[in-house]
């Protein structure tokens, strides 16, 4: 998990999935980008790629990105989502990664004042798994 993300999200009425899921990058390329120079200008490095339109790429462009329809698909990939740091070896238990929403779930508590917690799913929601170098 240390290069790549998983987000469970619902659109607003209104948002189209392409135009959040931009938005969302764009600002979190600019912010980590930000953050490199400043703090890690070393660790920028590895992003360089030198293109015309830009000189980093934090977010590799293709990107899994699928609808979720029902609650079984939903439980399935949140349970996925919580056991991948389990997995990956950065804990032992889901609800002790500190950017996961498992606490949630456990404890009902969360380091993320903002996270809901959802219980039978009544919506469509999209998964949006970006890698990055």
């Amino acid at each position: 998990m240390i290069n790549h993300i998983h987000l469970i999200w619902q659109l607003k009425p209104g948002n189209k999935p392409q135009d959040v899921k931009h938005s969302f990058m764009k600002f979190t390329d600019q912010m980590l980008k930000a953050d490199l120079q400043k703090n890690h200008p070393k660790v920028l490095e590895h992003f360089y790629v030198g293109a015309k339109d830009r000189l980093f790429q934090i977010w590799e462009r293709n990107d899994l990105s699928i609808e979720i329809k029902g609650d079984k698909v939903f439980n399935q990939k949140l349970n996925y989502i919580h056991q991948n740091p389990v997995k990956s070896g950065l804990c032992l238990f889901p609800e002790e990664y500190l950017y996961s929403s498992a606490s949630l779930y456990v404890g009902n508590n969360s380091a993320w004042g903002w996270l809901k917690k959802w219980g039978v799913v009544k919506f469509v929601v999209r998964v949006a798994e970006r890698c990055y170098p």
